[in-house]
This record gives C-alpha cells, structure tokens and sequence, in this order.
C-alpha cells in the first residue's frame, strides 16, 4: 500500500477527530449545522477507505492495554512492568488491509483503576 495515502487516511481520521472535539464548544445553532458535515465525512472517509480495502480501526478509551494490540503506547516508559494498563487517548489510528496492519496506532496509556 502506498504511504502516502496510508499517511493521508491518518490525518483525514484526526482531522474528523478534531471536528468531533469541537462541536461541542459550539453554540447549538452552529453545532447542528457542522455535526453532519462531520458526519458526512467520516462516513465518507471509512467508504473511500473500504473501497481501497483499508480499514481504521480505533480503540476505545479505557480499553485495557495489552502488549500484543497494534499500538504504540508514548508514554511506557511511566508505568512499572506489572501495572494493569488502559488506553486513555487515541493520538492515530491502527489501518489495517485485510487481516494485515498497514500502520500501527499510537496511544496514551494510564495505571488502570484497582
């Protein structure tokens, strides 16, 4: 697969994250009209994706961090080896073809509560 358009599905994903993230702060009027813009393009993002036979995978906050996911985790180095992890960000997307990571996902990880 080319990187470049690995590295495109990348940003346009953060991109629609960063739409998402904003909405909220809008004022009601604003915030319906620009809700189904981003809507519509992340819709249109996953079809041009599935047509490429691409797929993003996200993983959702709190999901307990296992050492086999296909992510990068930025913030290791702070947590003993035996701490019970979880996702608390998701920085980019994992994007697989198939059965096969294109591209590993990167993520912020936090002690998971006891």
């Amino acid at each position: 697969m080319d990187n470049d358009i690995v590295s495109l599905v990348c940003e346009a994903w953060r991109f629609s994250r960063a739409c998402r993230d904003i909405l909220p702060k809008l004022n009601d009027e604003d915030s319906a009209r620009f809700s189904g813009r981003c809507s519509w393009f992340c819709r249109r993002l996953e079809e041009i994706c599935g047509n490429m036979g691409l797929k993003i995978v996200e993983i959702a906050p709190c999901t307990e961090y296992d050492i086999g996911m296909a992510v990068t985790p930025i913030n290791i180095e702070d947590f003993d080896v035996g701490d019970s992890l979880r996702v608390v960000n998701m920085i980019e997307p994992v994007i697989m073809s198939g059965d096969t990571v294109i591209k590993t996902g990167t993520v912020i990880l936090e002690r998971a509560e006891e």
